[in-house]
């Protein structure tokens, strides 16, 4: 499924389950860029810098009880649990 297609599903299908607008979920979404979905729907694109990050924005905030479409790719979340600590940098004494 092509980025702007999938994009679009996504947000339909998020926005028919929350009941969210099309600028709110830009704002949460795509921040600074509140009109995306909007462009979408006129057949416009988006960069792929902010199609990836708004792919990753739905994974990782999606309804626990809506199925994910089965047409669109749904990258990996990593879990804040498995991550790895920061380490502090040793102090200078």
């Amino acid at each position: 499924m092509l980025e702007r297609e999938a994009l679009m599903l996504l947000a339909r299908s998020y926005r028919d389950k929350t009941g969210i607008g099309r600028y709110e979920l830009g704002k949460k979404v795509a921040p600074g860029n509140e009109r995306l979905f909007v462009r979408l729907e006129r057949g416009e694109g988006c960069n792929s810098k902010t199609g990836a990050k708004a792919l990753f924005w739905f994974a990782e905030h999606w309804p626990d009880d809506l199925p994910w479409p089965r047409s669109v790719y749904r990258p990996a979340v990593p879990d804040p649990v498995d991550q790895p600590e920061p380490s502090c940098p040793a102090s200078a004494s």
